[in-house]
C-alpha cells in the first residue's frame, strides 16, 4: 500500500512539476538532488540492516543501539552537507542558484537521522507505524507542491518543500514512536556499540556508494 500510494501520487505530481518548471529548471532541480545522492551513503554509513540485526539479537540494548546509530547518522549527515557543498562549489563555481539548491537538498540528510525509528519498527514487525507517519506527511506535502504550482512559486520553493517533507516525516516518525510507549529521550550513546556497528557496516557502505554512483552518475553528467 505504501508503494502504491507513493507511486500513484508521484506519477501525477512529479509530471505536473516537470511541466510547470520546464526542461531547464526541472533539470537543474534533478541535478541538485542527484549530486547530493552521490554522497548520501555517508549518511547511513551502511548500517541499516546491521541496526535491525542488532536490535533483534540484543533487545535489551535497544536504546543504546538506537542512540549510537542516531549520533553516527548525524555525523554522516553533516559529512554529506560538507562534501556536497564542496563538490558543487568546485563543479559549479559560478552558479549561485545551483549551489543554493544543492545546499538545501543536502540538508535532507542532516534531518533524516530519525529514520532509525523505521528500522526499529521493521525489527519489531511494526512497519505500519512508519507507513502511517511517512504517508501522512507525503500526502500533506504533495498538496503543498500543488499549491506551489498554482501560486507559480520559484524553483527554490520546490527544493525547500522536498527537504521540509523529510523533516516533517522525521517528526511524525518520532511521534509514532512515542505513541507505542517508547521515547527517544531514553536513547544513549555507547562508543563500543558504535564501533561494532561501523566495523560490521563498512563493507555495506562501500557497496552502497558503488551502487549509487552506478545509478546516479549518468544524471549528474547529463
Amino acid at each position: 500500500v505504501d508503494r502504491i500510494v507513493r507511486l500513484g501520487i508521484n506519477l501525477f505530481i512529479v509530471g505536473w512539476i516537470a511541466r510547470y518548471l520546464g526542461k531547464a529548471q526541472y533539470g537543474l532541480f534533478n541535478y541538485s538532488m542527484s549530486l547530493t545522492i552521490l554522497v548520501s551513503a555517508l549518511a547511513s554509513l551502511g548500517t541499516n540492516n546491521i541496526i535491525i540485526r542488532e536490535i533483534v539479537n540484543h533487545p535489551e540494548k535497544k536504546n543504546q543501539i538506537l542512540g549510537s546509530a542516531f549520533i553516527m547518522r548525524q555525523i554522516g549527515g553533516i559529512l554529506v552537507v560538507i562534501v556536497s557543498v564542496i563538490l558543487v562549489m568546485i563543479i559549479n563555481s559560478d552558479d549561485s542558484l545551483t549551489q543554493l539548491l544543492v545546499f538545501i537538498a543536502s540538508l535532507t540528510y542532516m534531518v533524516s537521522s530519525f529514520d532509525i525509528i523505521d528500522l526499529y519498527f521493521q525489527s519489531q514487525l511494526k512497519s505500519k507505524y512508519a507507513v502511517i507517519a511517512n504517508n501522512s506527511v507525503f500526502i500533506l506535502l504533495s498538496c503543498v507542491r500543488v499549491a506551489l504550482i498554482l501560486l507559480k512559486a520559484p524553483l527554490v520553493a520546490f527544493a525547500i518543500a522536498a527537504t521540509a517533507e523529510v523533516f516533517a516525516a522525521q517528526i511524525a516518525m518520532a511521534v509514532m514512536y512515542h505513541r507505542t510507549g517508547e521515547s527517544v529521550f531514553k536513547w544513549k550513546w555507547n562508543s563500543d556499540i558504535a564501533r561494532d556497528l561501523f566495523r560490521d557496516s563498512w563493507p555495506l557502505l562501500l557497496s552502497g556508494i558503488s551502487a549509487i554512483l552506478y545509478l546516479r552518475i549518468g544524471q549528474v553528467m547529463l
